[in-house]
């Protein structure tokens, strides 16, 4: 197999990329990371921060971060469903639908889930508080953005509609959308009831029921260093066009 996904199965941004692949039919295999096995040039820290990554053995390239990784399936491995392409505007539109699901969904989201898993005294009130004040923002946002809207980028699905649905899905776990956001949640459903990524929780099933890997994943996947300063940068948020 030419394209290799080297990632974690409980990762909402490996859910993303693999979501992208699923949904334009791109052939790949996928390989969980060793920590102990990375490719070479690919250290454990800059994996951890960039999870996941692509490894195309044809091209003897490694592409990481989720923009360059929906541009270089687009470049190099066309699809009759193209997730990362169109116009100027379109294009821009799709880049900063996956800042924002990335940083204002799942960043602060991340928060909640250290102090969730690791308990009092991981987290700093303060960061805390900055974390649940960006998320609900950001849920105020996609509501009403998907008040008239379908996907991201209005009536196309594109790859910033698959950093959504990890995203969300995530999110609502440690924070619940709310009776009073009822079109994002109707755009998450949507998301979850996509074909593709409900392969991955299909896939990802035995994970879930199994406590050794929960430990596994706490220990290896987690940073340490509080995201606070990440925070600050995105509270004013941006996205819809």
């Amino acid at each position: 197999m030419t394209l290799v996904l080297a990632f974690q199965p409980m990762s909402p941004l490996c859910w993303s990329a693999e979501m992208a692949l699923y949904e334009r039919g791109t052939p790949f295999q996928k390989k969980i990371a060793d920590f102990n096995d990375l490719p070479e040039g690919v250290t454990r820290k800059l994996f951890q921060q960039f999870t996941p990554f692509l490894v195309d053995r044809s091209r003897n390239e490694s592409v990481f971060d989720s923009h360059p990784f929906a541009q270089y399936l687009e470049d190099h491995y066309p699809s009759d469903v193209p997730l990362c392409v169109g116009t100027e505007d379109e294009l821009l539109g799709c880049r900063l639908a996956i800042q924002f699901f990335e940083r204002c969904v799942h960043a602060p989201a991340q928060v909640l889930l250290f102090k969730k898993i690791h308990g009092d005294g991981f987290v700093e009130d303060e960061d805390l508080e900055r974390a649940i004040k960006l998320l609900d923002r950001s849920y105020d946002t996609v509501n009403e953005t998907m008040r008239s809207r379908s996907w991201a980028l209005r009536t196309q699905f594109s790859f910033g509609d698959c950093v959504a649905a990890a995203a969300l899905y995530h999110a609502r776990i440690v924070r619940p959308f709310g009776d009073a956001r009822p079109h994002l949640t109707a755009y998450a459903e949507r998301l979850w009831n996509r074909r593709s990524f409900l392969r991955i929780l299909e896939e990802c099933a035995p994970y879930l029921e199994d406590p050794a890997w929960e430990a596994s994943y706490e220990r290896e996947i987690l940073p340490t260093e509080c995201v606070a300063d990440e925070l600050e940068r995105h509270l004013s948020g941006n996205w819809p066009m």
